[in-house]
């Protein structure tokens, strides 16, 4: 699972990259060249997630069912959000290739 992936890379460059259960941004803490990344919680069972442009990413959740839900791979910036099929949110992240 690219989520270890993700908070190695973190911990390597100082950046909040990954949310997993409050909201992360490194939009206002990139240095020149880094990807910024942002997740949120809109609802008890939805959260949303952007990449800036340049990279590969994808939006991803679990559930109080134990579901893992994710979006598909983005290679440009957008936002986009998932939502519990069942129960409600629990984590939320984005993954990077």
């Amino acid at each position: 699972m690219k989520v270890a992936k993700a908070l190695a890379g973190t911990a390597a460059t100082g950046l909040l990259v990954v949310g997993l259960t409050g909201t992360a941004s490194a939009a206002s803490q990139a240095p020149a060249g880094a990807t910024a990344c942002s997740t949120s919680k809109v609802s008890s069972t939805t959260a949303q997630g952007w990449c800036g442009g340049g990279t590969t990413w994808r939006l991803g959740i679990r559930c109080t069912t134990g579901a893992y839900q994710w979006t598909t791979w983005y290679t440009y910036s957008t936002t986009t959000r998932l939502t519990c099929a069942g129960g409600t949110l629990t984590h939320y992240w984005i993954d990077t290739k």
